[in-house]
């Protein structure tokens, strides 16, 4: 949390564990802007739950929003005009479809990280998701905060392991 704060100029962060591998519907540390303009950062559930949804369930679906028609599909459209965020991480793993001498197939983890750079920032969607029933004036805390990661076509170092890939967004974008 410490390293975010300086890294990402926060005025805030929600303390959370250093994780090695993190899964859908895991709690992960999210930079966002507050409506007041704060930079903050939280932890949101991995798989967006849109405002809309019935259950939380349509999460494990969403979490990864192609950069390419995301902002026409309903399941992303009001994030990625209201919701964006960053997802801080020190790397991410990518499983290559693969083949073993038997002839099994399995896939392989491959760990990618950002070298000399203690982290990185991946584009991501948020929304807050009221359960169904809830009242009207419910508290901020009864809401579910989701995310997802933006993903975009591999570039040349990723095509060989997998043909997508988190969409980076260099630290002279980050304020934006």
């Amino acid at each position: 949390p410490e390293t975010l704060v300086s890294g990402f100029s926060l005025t805030r962060v929600v303390p959370f564990p250093r994780r090695w591998n993190v899964a859908p519907t895991s709690l992960v540390p999210v930079i966002r802007e507050t409506k007041e303009g704060e930079r903050v950062g939280e932890l949101m559930r991995w798989g967006l739950v849109p405002h809309w949804a019935k259950d939380i369930a349509i999460g494990a679906k969403l979490n990864n929003a192609r950069v390419e028609g995301m902002a026409d599909k309903p399941s992303f459209r009001q994030a990625v005009r209201k919701r964006r965020c960053l997802l801080p991480a020190s790397g991410f793993y990518e499983w290559q479809p693969a083949t073993d001498e038997r002839g099994k197939p399995f896939k392989q983890p491959w760990y990618i990280s950002p070298g000399q750079e203690p982290f990185f920032a991946m584009a991501g969607l948020f929304e807050a998701w009221r359960p169904p029933g809830a009242a009207d004036d419910a508290p901020a805390e009864d809401w579910l905060l989701s995310c997802c990661v933006v993903t975009t076509a591999a570039n040349a170092l990723m095509a060989p392991i997998h043909d997508r890939m988190p969409l980076m967004i260099p630290r002279e974008h980050w304020a934006a």
